[in-house]
């Protein structure tokens, strides 16, 4: 009798420890982290466990703020110059533009990084090791890449361009704004929500470290990479978009003065076209991440 319930209690007790996670391993929500890193990006991390083969990952990413760090160790470079934002002085012809309502010496271009995207990460780990697969999502937050514009200057000191013309003087299908500016925007395809892969190595969240590294290396689809100019003579004074592709250069009505965009071009035509066709079809935009972590608890 003594040995039948000594050996129950020892299923019991045995089954017990069996259903009962080990606190370094029970992970649903216990273990928290936060972290931060670069190489394509400036990016910050939270992280928690889920089960031993699961964690979740919100990471905020930024290439703008990442430039502007490249910014402190190359603003004293001549060659390289200030790139976040890129501002540089374009003259206008030899005498400008002083005719038909405009008065144009020089057109500054003012050129700025506006990334900012959300992360929302799930590692799986096939084993016990550091060796991870990553799927997602990336939350576009700054709905475009860059913004460049074009602000008219003049050495006379009058305006460039009368109150009554501005978002009505067109060029190739572009107009000014009501301020009287030029202004492109760069664009994912796929802007507000973005599929991301990838694999990886390193735990966000490391039960038996205080301090983890984390690698990752995937893509995100992004549906190429878009340009567009500004109309607002089509629905004035209201915005229209138009996206700077080949069928925007070959479309005859899109002239500079009284020659089409593709004659404006000449030789240029070709290598013009090709690029823009590569960034527009471009289907997926590579990652490459390393963060380091601290467990908080």
């Amino acid at each position: 009798m003594k040995k039948t319930l000594a050996l129950v209690t020892a299923l019991a007790l045995g089954a017990s420890a069996f259903g009962q996670t080990p606190v370094k391993d029970n992970y649903l929500f216990n273990h928290w982290s936060i972290g931060g890193g670069i190489i394509t990006d400036l990016n910050l991390t939270v992280a928690t466990t889920v089960t031993p083969n699961i964690q979740l990952r919100l990471v905020y990413d930024s290439y703008s703020h990442a430039v502007a760090i490249g910014n402190v160790f190359t603003k004293d470079i001549p060659e390289v110059g200030q790139i976040n934002p890129y501002i540089h002085s374009f003259p206008v012809g030899d005498e400008g533009i002083h005719s038909n309502g405009l008065n144009i010496d020089d057109v500054v271009v003012t050129g700025k990084l506006n990334t900012g995207n959300l992360n929302l990460l799930m590692d799986f780990f096939p084993g016990k090791g550091a060796f991870h697969f990553t799927g997602g999502l990336i939350l576009d937050l700054s709905g475009n890449i860059a913004t460049i514009s074009g602000v008219p200057t003049n050495k006379t000191g009058q305006p460039t361009m009368q109150d009554s013309d501005r978002g009505k003087k067109e060029a190739a299908g572009i107009t000014t704004d009501l301020d009287g500016n030029v202004n492109v925007k760069v664009a994912y395809g796929l802007g507000t929500v973005r599929p991301y892969l990838g694999i990886g190595f390193g735990r966000a969240v490391d039960v038996k470290r205080r301090v983890s590294v984390n690698f990752d290396l995937g893509v995100a689809y992004i549906g190429g990479v878009h340009v567009y100019g500004e109309n607002y003579m089509v629905d004035y004074p209201h915005l229209t978009k138009v996206e700077l592709n080949q069928a925007w250069i070959d479309n005859p009505e899109n002239r500079i003065d009284d020659k089409t965009l593709r004659e404006t071009l000449g030789e240029d035509y070709d290598e013009t076209v090709k690029w823009l066709n590569l960034a527009n079809s471009f289907p997926v935009l590579p990652y490459a991440r390393l963060t380091i972590n601290v467990r908080l608890f």
